[in-house]
Order: C-alpha cells, then sequence, then structure tokens
C-alpha cells in the first residue's frame, strides 16, 4: 500500500479536529490527534508542543506535561502561558517551590492573568500559608501588585485558602 504525500489541506484538517477535540474536552481525542500531527510534523512550532502540555496537564499527567515543555522554555516564541502550566504541573505533583518559581517566572514573562497569582498564592499557602499573607500585605504596602490580573487573582485564592485575606 503506498502511503498518500503529506498535504497542507490535510494538515489543516487535523489541526481542525484537535481543536475540536480540545473545545469538547475530549483531552485523550486531542492527545492522539495531536501525537499524530507531530508524527508527520516533528518540527512543529511552539504552538502544537503547547497545545499538547495543556492536553496533557488536562488528563493530569504532569510528569509527560513537564517533559514536553522543559525543552521548550527558551523559544523565543514563549507566552508567559509556558512557565504558568510548568506551575501547574509542578503543582500537581506537589513539588510546590518549583511551582511557586513557575508562576514567578509567569509573572516576569508578563502574565496579566488572575490565574498566575491565584495559583502563586494557594502554592504560597500550600508551603507556609504566611507566606501567601505576606505575599498580599507586600503588594498592598508597596503598591506595586506583579500584573493587572493579580488583585482578582487573590480575590479567587482568598475564596479557595481560608485566611488569606
Amino acid at each position: 500500500m503506498k502511503s498518500e504525500p503529506l498535504s497542507q489541506a490535510r494538515l489543516d484538517a487535523l489541526w481542525a479536529s484537535l481543536h475540536e477535540a480540545v473545545a469538547d474536552c475530549a483531552w485523550e481525542a486531542a492527545e492522539g490527534l495531536l501525537r499524530r500531527f507531530l508524527q508527520l510534523v516533528p518540527d512543529s512550532p511552539l504552538e502544537v508542543w503547547d497545545t499538547l502540555a495543556y492536553v496533557l496537564l488536562m488528563q493530569g499527567d504532569y510528569r509527560a506535561c513537564l517533559s514536553v515543555l522543559e525543552p521548550r522554555r527558551g523559544d523565543p516564541a514563549r507566552s508567559f502561558w509556558l512557565e504558568h502550566k510548568l506551575g501547574d504541573a509542578h503543582r500537581g505533583l506537589n513539588q510546590l517551590q518549583a511551582a511557586e518559581d513557575c508562576y514567578r517566572r509567569s509573572l516576569e514573562d508578563g502574565s496579566d492573568s488572575p490565574l498566575t497569582c491565584r495559583n502563586l498564592l494557594q502554592v504560597l499557602d500550600g508551603l507556609d500559608p504566611a507566606l501567601a499573607v505576606l505575599e498580599v500585605k507586600t503588594w498592598q504596602e508597596t503598591n506595586q501588585v506583579p500584573s493587572a490580573g493579580a488583585w482578582e487573582g487573590a480575590r479567587q485564592a482568598a475564596a479557595l485558602v481560608p485566611g488569606l485575606m
């Protein structure tokens, strides 16, 4: 049996199918489609690898997520979400200090997502509840919040972490 040549239309159809699977939260199907895409285009751009990491994260496969993202940390096309996802994976593995470091790098990379600050505060609370309280007090006293979404993230964390606010 002769294999058909790889066409852009075929890749586009595969990409559309995997986006549909992600939108439907069909994580296993999305992972399979992504792995097939990467077989066909092993030198895929960061977006493909990042999407695979997200799908793995949503399935709770934290180690696989780390293995996908770690080699791409220095990619100039990365956004703050790369470090955020690494933080989520470390947090899922209860590696709280590594998670804190990743969330802080995500903020340095320009995260304005309330989720980054929320997750940072939750991790700090897990390390030592006083650290989370100190972080929020530092924001208040210095009037230097790490991102535009910091206070919303703090509100979300406060709802999940008793005694934070």
